[in-house]
């Protein structure tokens, strides 16, 4: 077997991939992790090595390629080591029979424990040996039917997590809810325990056929679905529901009435339900738009396998986690299909090698993967499927929260008034309590801090200190408080941060109801009857504040001034510290005076240094390059500030800064910090600009009138 000295380091044979039940003495399992060179010298060696001829071909041809320029090639080093099917605990060891080698890249450049590779062995000795690599089945020019409909009703039979919570999200067949019936070729109303697949695809550019209030009558009549022009997509998931032996499909074009607001409002609202309570969900990740096949349903399909013969009864197949395949599609730039994606419990996936996935709580299943014989699942699809996948867990709320969030600003809509319709369904499988504008009311002083990733634009018809009012990425900074946390620490972290460091009595409104009673948020059970003491806020700001309910007639009053479109958001009525200070443009790349350090991007957001009354730095705001150009026009030097809550950690001496605060010519090495909000106003009524921090001892230097405790209509 012809291998490099770094690569024969793994030491392959076809007796390395087999391992003995009941035993757990591998030496493999217990070699080191090898480091097989970079890019650039792994492409060098591709004439006299199998394996790195298999791994290069992978990585210049497959879902990661854009990730590994040639120019990075020398940048990116390779990692691999043996890994057990079925996962690392002992229990595990014991039960696998099969092991795999694991090889992922390292680089500046990609974010840890991202990707990974799985290198298989296939043998012809050993055609059906579990978690070994399979090419038989793929060499099929369609579907193999029945192999999806084993794995379908084995999870069916044994994975009482994938059943639904059938309490909580039944879907309740009303005059809304309407499937195809695939034998029939028509509309129906879904029947009573209707089971049904969903199908979750991009509509694209294309014209759509939709379902009309006005065709509801043609479409209803058996076959008629037989004499129009469906789009290919939909058209090919009806004959892979047929032949799946189903008979029900759920496609939002022609499942809901377009033209009817309260139809469509309804189906927006059951939305997660309908994915949730779905027997499966089609995941089109090969198509472009509505009208793209489904490869190997009614048309040949043609398939991409990497592998390298290395004797008579050894090859080695490599495999990419389906999600580096979704990464790449035009599926995962679409903000309805992210919701879709999550909400739903059992995934098929179309992948662009030609091959389908299956994904479900408990499995992934692959065409060429030899499962367990009790269709056990191999650890390693687990685990990259688990990657893409939010899993709600009240102990991790607000990382789930705020990976969700992060990911679904990356995703593209038609209309932007359907953004928070869109994630919707999320929220209420990952939040069970309350949310305002997209921000859960259990952690609205955490979710309130979100920072953009690029130049944002202003989503029209919703509030500014909403990352939904808002079209580009964001995301949050981290300060360290909440990294690395256990199960159980992360919702005490978080839970004492509120109680600590946040002291605003939040109250909000729709200015179209400004009538009734402003709703106060109550926050988390913990949290509710909790209240900061006299001590806090004089420890905080040196008084002791008087004042927290809202002025009742406020919003009416202000809101007579402004145009129509502006009475139809949700604002936030509060009281808390105002401070004006000055602002200019930082020339440095990266920010050295606080507890963290937010990089400037140069990606349409500009780092602001803020200036107290001495002229000295206490703290920063990122805002929009905009800002620059207004600067250079016009004085808007001098700014106000808000403040939101206090800095999750002090600054310490392991932190960059410069010496820009002093105590009797020494440097501070320790000062706390708060976050605050830079705002604007337009009659009456405050508007994000930005968010950043300002030192705490920087209140009794302010440049106007000094700090000043006030209420706030933030809209």
């Amino acid at each position: 077997m012809d291998f490099c000295y770094s690569c024969g380091q793994l030491d392959i044979s076809l007796s390395s991939f087999i391992s003995h039940p009941g035993t757990d003495d591998n030496p493999h399992l217990k070699a080191p992790i090898y480091s097989l060179g970079t890019l650039e010298q792994i492409s060098a060696r591709i004439k006299g090595c199998h394996l790195c001829r298999l791994m290069f071909a992978a990585f210049r041809d497959g879902p990661l390629r854009n990730i590994t320029n040639l120019s990075d090639l020398c940048r990116i080093t390779i990692f691999g080591t043996w890994i057990n099917a079925l996962g690392p605990s002992r229990e595990q060891r014991l039960k696998s029979s099969a092991l795999s080698i694991l090889v992922w890249p390292e680089s500046p450049r990609i974010p840890q424990a991202t990707y990974k590779l799985v290198i298989r062995a296939v043998s012809r000795l050993l055609p059906d040996q579990p978690h070994f690599g399979r090419l038989s089945s793929v060499k099929s020019d369609f579907l193999d039917f029945e192999l999806i409909r084993r794995w379908l009703k084995h999870c069916e039979k044994n994975h009482a997590t994938c059943h639904g919570n059938n309490n909580l999200f039944l879907v309740k067949p009303t005059e809304t809810f309407i499937v195809i019936d695939v034998k029939q070729e028509c509309i129906v109303h879904a029947p009573d325990n209707c089971r049904y697949i969903a199908l979750s695809y991009v509509w694209g550019d294309t014209i759509q056929l939709t379902l009309s209030a006005d065709k509801f009558k043609q479409f209803s009549r058996k076959y008629s679905l037989r004499n129009v022009q469906l789009p290919r997509t939909i058209y090919d998931a009806m004959k892979m529901v047929e032949k799946l032996g189903e008979r029900y499909l759920w496609v939002d074009a022609l499942c809901i009435v377009q033209d009817s607001d309260a139809i469509r409002r309804q189906c927006i609202e059951d939305m997660d339900r309908i994915y949730t309570q779905s027997l499966l969900t089609i995941v089109t990740g090969t198509a472009e738009n509505s009208n793209s096949p489904l490869s190997g349903v009614t048309e040949k399909r043609t398939w991409r396998q990497w592998r390298s013969q290395i004797s008579p009864n050894l090859t080695l197949s490599l495999h990419f986690d389906f999600k580096d395949f979704l990464e790449c599609s035009t599926y995962n730039l679409r903000a309805w299909t992210f919701q879709e994606y999550q909400l739903a419990t059992r995934l098929l996936v179309f992948a662009s090698n030609g091959q389908v996935y299956y994904s479900c709580k408990e499995a992934v299943y692959s065409e060429e993967v030899v499962p367990g014989k009790s269709l056990e699942s191999d650890a390693a699809m687990q685990d990259g499927a688990k990657l893409i996948k939010l899993l709600p867990d009240n102990c991790y709320l607000w990382s789930t929260y705020r990976r969700g969030v992060q990911t679904f600003s990356c995703r593209s809509m038609t209309h932007e008034r359907d953004v928070l319709n869109a994630f919707r369904g999320i929220l209420r499988m990952i939040c069970p309590g309350r949310t305002l504008e997209g921000l859960p009311v259990s952690i609205f002083d955490m979710a309130l801090l979100w920072q953009p990733r690029e130049r944002i634009t202003r989503r029209v018809g919703f509030s500014t200190w909403s990352w939904a009012g808002w079209l580009g990425k964001v995301h949050w900074f981290d300060d360290g408080s909440l990294e690395d946390s256990s199960e159980s620490s992360e919702i005490q972290k978080v839970e004492a941060w509120l109680k600590e460091k946040c002291w605003i009595v939040w109250y909000s409104s729709f200015g179209t109801n400004t009538k009734s009673a402003t709703y106060r948020m109550e926050g988390p059970p913990w949290l509710r009857g909790f209240s900061p003491t006299a001590t806090d806020h004089s420890r905080r700001f040196g008084f002791q504040p008087r004042n927290f309910a809202p002025t009742p007639d406020m919003l009416p009053r202000r809101l007579e001034k402004l145009e129509p479109q502006r009475k139809h958001i949700r604002y936030l009525q509060f009281w808390t510290i105002s401070a004006y200070f000055k602002i200019e443009p930082d020339t440095s790349a990266v920010l050295k005076f606080s507890s963290f350090d937010p990089e400037n991007t140069g990606n349409g957001v500009r780092l602001f240094l803020l200036r107290d009354a001495n002229g000295q730095t206490c703290g920063w705001v990122l805002l929009d390059e905009g800002w620059t150009e207004r600067a250079g026009r016009e004085d808007v030097s001098l700014q106000e500030f808000i403040l939101l809550s206090e800095g999750q950690n002090p600054t310490t001496e392991r932190s960059p800064y410069v010496v820009h605060l002093s105590n009797g010519g020494a440097p501070v090495k320790d000062f706390r910090e708060f976050n605050a909000m830079m705002i604007t106003w337009t009659g009456g009524i405050a508007e994000r600009a930005g968010l950043g921090r300002i030192v705490k001892s920087a209140l009794w230097h302010t440049c106007k009138r000094g700090m000043k405790w006030k209420e706030i209509l933030l809209g």
